[in-house]
């Protein structure tokens, strides 16, 4: 098993840290306030891709829960996926990353068009701003078809 790259981010204003895997579906895996971990995280599955992640602050998108019998149906394309979602299962590039704020991406390839049959543009900004940690979601449609996408994570 290889080492997780991950990303520390520091807050300027408070003692916060946070921790991102971007190859792990982008997914904040630690956030800690005055040395106090605030998330539970089953570090055996977060090192293991082939096993289902257990605990930290995980990306759903493009849906959020379950899909009806694991599939769905939009605009005359259909598909099928696991629950919530495919973000998570997959690697984040790295667009930046500061001492107090990172900017990941997630695009469409061959294996997303397999579960979600358009062209999209995922974009994740963590950022500490103030003593608050932030995550700004930005969805891109880059298809000629409107499809349907949400974004959102889970504490």
């Amino acid at each position: 098993m290889t080492p997780l790259e991950t990303l520390v981010l520091t807050s300027p204003t408070a003692d916060a840290t946070a921790v991102i895997a971007p190859a792990r579906g982008g997914m904040l895996t630690r956030l800690s306030l005055r040395g106090r971990e605030l998330f539970y995280l089953d570090e055996a599955t977060l090192l293991d891709p082939s096993k289902s992640l257990r605990g930290g602050n995980p990306v759903l998108f493009p849906s959020p829960g379950p899909l009806a019998s694991g599939r769905f149906s939009w605009g005359g394309r259909s598909g099928a996926m696991p629950n919530h979602g495919l973000a998570r299962q997959r690697p984040f590039m790295v667009v930046a990353v500061g001492k107090a704020d990172a900017t990941l991406a997630l695009v469409a390839d061959a294996s997303t068009r397999a579960e979600l049959p358009w062209d999209f543009g995922l974009e994740l900004r963590y950022s500490f701003e103030g003593g608050a940690l932030t995550m700004e979601a930005r969805i891109q449609n880059r298809d000629d078809e409107i499809g349907r996408a949400s974004c959102r994570e889970r504490v």
